[in-house]
């Protein structure tokens, strides 16, 4: 049977200091198992300087696309049963709030505002250009065969679209 090593060794083991160790021991994490250490580095606010990579918990590197679910982390605010879940918690809606900005500011995100104020300039050139066509398509079918009024309707109605579409695209370099 194989005899535990001492707090000092395991502190050394796992590179915090033996303080360290004993506080986690205080506690209540079982010093001697590898998975309560990594369970417990995944938990606290600061991580020692010289953990060792083994210890360290693993960080999922692919890029997942999150949902920012506040009525969730509401829930699970207001069900915290201590302070340090409720710190988790808050550290987990500043760091939206942060990323949030951060692509605010790249670009990514635009105020609600400024989606207004560009809808509010495509319907504007959507409505100049139906009055456009109020003003120019009576003189236009003025006598003209059921047919030619279908190609002169399409041909107008076809420059209304293209101008939308050119609208539209100028709402990317908004922002």
């Amino acid at each position: 049977m194989s005899k535990r090593p001492t707090q000092t060794d395991r502190a050394a083991e796992i590179g915090v200091a033996l303080k360290v160790l004993q506080n986690w021991r205080k506690l209540g994490v079982d010093i001697y198992d590898d998975q309560a250490i990594t369970d417990h580095l995944r938990n606290i606010r600061k991580m020692p300087a010289n953990v060792k990579e083994r210890f360290l918990p693993k960080v999922n590197t692919e890029k997942v696309e999150s949902e920012f679910d506040l009525d969730q982390l509401r829930h699970e605010l207001n069900a915290a049963q201590d302070s340090n879940t409720a710190r988790t918690i808050k550290t987990k809606i500043d760091g939206h709030l942060n990323l949030f900005k951060a692509e605010a500011a790249a670009g990514k995100y635009i105020t609600r505002d400024e989606a207004r104020d560009e809808m509010v300039r495509v319907g504007t050139v959507f409505k100049a250009a139906v009055k456009r066509l109020e003003a120019d398509l009576p003189p236009m079918l003025d006598g003209a065969s059921p047919a030619q009024a279908q190609r002169i309707i399409g041909e107008k109605c076809d420059e209304v679209l293209r101008a939308m579409i050119e609208e539209y695209t100028k709402i990317e370099t908004i922002g």
